[in-house]
């Protein structure tokens, strides 16, 4: 072997551990389960089985409503594109086959009385698919400055209750912001202050919480309001979120 093929054999040994390298211990095992849109999919030829625990539906988009027949609410949301593709709008509808859950005690099936106009920027919903039907287990009610993980939309709660999420420190003013809840009427029967856990001066999320206590006897359903602290009492400062709940 003359040295200019040896020269040219040491260059696609090199090559080929450099892509051995890359492949399995930067890359990573490209044969393995993924979870997609609620669905366990193949990735490459993996050897285990698939994967028993459930691969849950999480979508992000913003509640909309007049989608197909009627009033029918939808949550829209964008599906990622392939280069040069860009991302696609999608629609997942709420009816009574992917949103009302007779396993779920705890989310009553929508209620379109709700005010979709008060309910957020921006919902998570999280959940199972089977074929196409989507079995949603959770909503969760966003915005840009405060994000709330418990209760969800519609849930049942009881006294006591510990409310919990975060926001930024803009909702914030001497690290509380007012809470309140109202019954049926929308009549406030219960007040009481959000707390940060940590400092809040900050424009990053902190978390929060905030107790609640309250004897319901009229009424088995509610409206929780988280109010931006607003000092100044200038309109353009005003914000609040509001999630619908039902009462044990």
């Amino acid at each position: 072997m003359n040295k200019k093929t040896a020269v040219v054999a040491i260059i696609v040994m090199l090559v080929i551990a450099v892509w051995f390298g890359i492949r399995f211990f930067i890359g990573g095992n490209e044969d393995t389960w993924i979870c997609d849109n609620g669905q366990w999919v193949r990735h490459g030829n993996p050897s285990a089985p698939k994967p028993t625990e459930e691969c849950k539906f999480i979508k992000y988009g913003n509640l909309v409503s007049g989608q197909g027949s009627g009033e029918q609410w939808a949550l829209l949301y964008e599906e990622p594109g392939g280069d040069p593709e860009p991302a696609l709008k999608a629609f997942l509808k709420f009816n009574d086959s992917s949103f009302c859950n007779q396993g779920i005690t705890n989310l009553p099936c929508f209620d379109t009385k709700w005010n979709i106009g008060n309910l957020g920027d921006r919902l998570i919903v999280e959940g199972s698919l089977t074929g196409s039907t989507v079995t949603v287990s959770k909503l969760f009610v966003q915005n840009p400055l405060i994000s709330v993980s418990s209760p969800t939309l519609g849930e049942v709660i009881k006294s006591p209750y510990v409310i919990k999420g975060e926001a930024k420190g803009p909702w914030y003013f001497e690290a509380s912001f007012p809470v309140r809840l109202l019954d049926g009427d929308g009549n406030i029967f219960v007040q009481t202050q959000a707390t940060a856990k940590s400092d809040w001066m900050t424009e990053n999320f902190v978390p929060f919480e905030a107790n609640l206590e309250f004897n319901v006897s009229q009424t088995d359903e509610g409206t929780l309001v988280l109010v931006k602290d607003n000092p100044s009492d200038l309109p353009q400062n005003a914000a609040e979120i509001r999630i619908p709940i039902k009462f044990r």
